[in-house]
């Protein structure tokens, strides 16, 4: 339970914003693998399955926690959400060198939502998810790589008291999103395990990114809506440096640059070129 004093938001008097939420969640997993790791061909073939059950209460009341006057908002909120996927990942070394890597995911999501009003939201997504990636050894101690892979969140529903009218509720649904990422990297292994240095390049495309607002003009509550579309540039490096069996030194460096691309249609406004 979690209560935030929001004295002056409802106008002089007291007051607070009670919340509580509560979940079970259920999966399962079954994977199927090939088991010689030397193999020229290696393979896995898995599918899982999940749920999730929630339930949330919020009580917005003029007052104190231990004085209540009146209660504005007194509302519970139920949903229940279900995946389902299929995945497989093949392994082909093509030479002593070179190595590529397919694989992809299948899923389906369906949820559904029981709103303050008591309406039911029912709603669901199919996506499939591929990756690709090619590996190249200079050496036994390097390893070079590409990769290309699509990322997936499913959608949903928000429920959400508006702020200008605590009596009202704003019910907003939201599409899944997705992001192609392509990565450029290495791993290396030097001076016989001494150093160990990583560093990687990669570009994110997002569509219909998933994006959190606060609802004005109190700022009491959230809701999720979908940016068209965004990018990210980034760069990651990480050297580790043993220098004895008890002691060892680990610089990370990351560096990204973001921008939405196009979400002209925000909660906030026309947030296109923001960074």
């Amino acid at each position: 339970m979690e209560i935030i004093d929001i004295t002056g938001a409802l106008g002089p008097t007291p007051a607070f914003l009670e919340s509580e939420i509560g979940a079970e969640n259920f999966s399962q997993e079954l994977r199927i693998q090939s088991n010689d790791p030397d193999a020229r061909l290696r393979w896995l073939v898995g599918a899982n399955y999940s749920e999730t059950e929630d339930a949330s209460a919020q009580v917005i009341a003029i007052g104190t926690p231990d004085n209540v006057v009146a209660e504005v908002v007194n509302s519970d909120q139920l949903g229940e959400a279900a995946n389902a996927a299929v995945f497989a990942s093949v392994e082909l070394t093509l030479t002593e060198r070179f190595g590529v890597t397919v694989g992809g995911r299948y899923s389906s999501d369906d949820f559904e939502i029981v709103a303050p009003s008591g309406t039911l939201f029912p709603g669901s997504s199919i996506e499939f998810t591929p990756s690709v990636t090619l590996t190249f050894k200079p050496d036994n101690n390097s390893l070079l790589y590409a990769t290309v892979s699509k990322g997936y969140r499913p959608g949903g529903v928000d429920t959400t008291f508006l702020d200008d009218d605590p009596i009202d509720a704003l019910t907003s649904e939201y599409d899944p999103e997705t992001a192609w990422n392509y990565e450029i990297g290495a791993n290396a292994t030097l001076f016989d395990g001494l150093l160990i240095g990583r560093a990687a390049l990669f570009y994110m495309n997002y569509e219909d990114i998933q994006e959190v607002f606060f609802v004005p003009p109190l700022n009491l509550s959230t809701i999720t809506t979908n940016g068209a579309e965004a990018e990210i540039f980034g760069a990651e490096c990480d050297v580790r440096l043993l220098v004895s069996e008890n002691l060892s030194f680990n610089v990370n460096l990351g560096l990204l640059d973001s921008e939405y691309t196009d979400f002209d249609d925000s909660p906030s406004g026309d947030l296109t070129g923001n960074e």
